[in-house]
């Protein structure tokens, strides 16, 4: 395949996943290499992580020495993109939108615009479970198939928020 510049890498522990926030170990070259130093010994997987592409792992490595010509393959990522809409079909700005990929592997946010628009690109080729919260309301959770399409539109209904309010007692009183 072709290389892949600016991939992100991360080296975690066999049954983590990044997580946004979390600072790459490596970052791809012009030509696709990478070098992550310092690595613990121990179990591990690589992760590439680039936009427009789906994230991808290695394999488990058990890291007992050096590991060259590790090779990570980066697929096409797929998009999801959509707007966020109250119960009165108005546009909802900065509604956190999340979508997390059924098999609990990967998921990703964003924060709808203020025409209520959202954009997720690099999404692996999976179905997703995506919903929207605001300070208005949470909408209902989708599932949308991203496993054979390049892209896919949707339109999350923001439903009403209710309040329960109350009084905490102890059992003396």
């Amino acid at each position: 395949g072709e290389p892949v510049p600016l991939a992100r890498i991360f080296v975690l522990g066999d049954s983590s996943m990044p997580m946004a926030g979390d600072t790459p170990a490596a970052i791809t070259d012009e030509i696709g290499r990478f070098r992550a130093t310092d690595v613990p010994l121990g179990p591990c997987r690589i992760f590439a992580v680039h936009d427009g592409h789906a994230p991808s792992a290695s394999s488990p490595l058990v890291v007992d020495r050096d590991v060259v010509d590790l090779v990570v393959t980066l697929k096409a990522g797929a998009r999801l993109e959509g707007r966020v809409i109250d119960a009165h079909g108005a546009v909802v700005a900065h509604a956190i939108v999340q979508a997390a990929a059924n098999d609990g592997w990967y998921s990703r946010q964003t924060v709808s615009g203020s025409d209520g628009a959202f954009r997720l690109d690099g999404l692996s080729r999976s179905f997703f479970r995506v919903r929207a919260d605001s300070a208005l309301g949470a909408s209902a959770t989708a599932v949308v198939d991203l496993d054979t399409v390049d892209s896919q539109s949707i339109v999350l209904n923001l439903l009403r928020s209710w309040s329960i309010a109350g009084i905490v007692v102890d059992d003396e009183g």
